[in-house]
């Protein structure tokens, strides 16, 4: 434990421990209610590419032609970490804490 962590008071460290957890239930929670609604708006988008991204074309997009090509055309880290997990439906669910199944298509290599 780093000097810096060791001189936060004990019952500071558990009340944050407990604050992250419920968050995390919370999150979960939401998820599994309400899974199964198609993606809205920017959704496809990110879910597309974190898909891209998790098939090892990181920082592509089909935006705005519908072709497969390198882009930034929407703000990088939030597809990054979407495709972290990006190898199926419900992990790319759980990454992005969308409860909504994912409608994007399967990219082509």
């Amino acid at each position: 434990m780093s000097a810096r962590w060791a001189a936060v008071p004990r019952r500071e460290r558990l009340l944050l421990g407990a604050i992250v957890g419920v968050a995390l239930v919370v999150r979960i929670a939401y998820v599994a209610l309400h899974g199964g609604a198609p993606l809205d708006g920017d959704e496809i988008e990110y879910a597309l590419e974190g898909k891209l991204a998790a098939n090892g074309h990181w920082f592509w997009s089909t935006t705005p032609y519908g072709i497969a090509h390198a882009s930034i055309f929407k703000a990088p880290l939030y597809p990054a970490w979407v495709g972290r997990g990006s190898r199926s439906s419900a992990s790319t669910r759980a990454w992005s804490c969308s409860p909504r199944r994912s409608s994007a298509p399967a990219p082509s290599r």
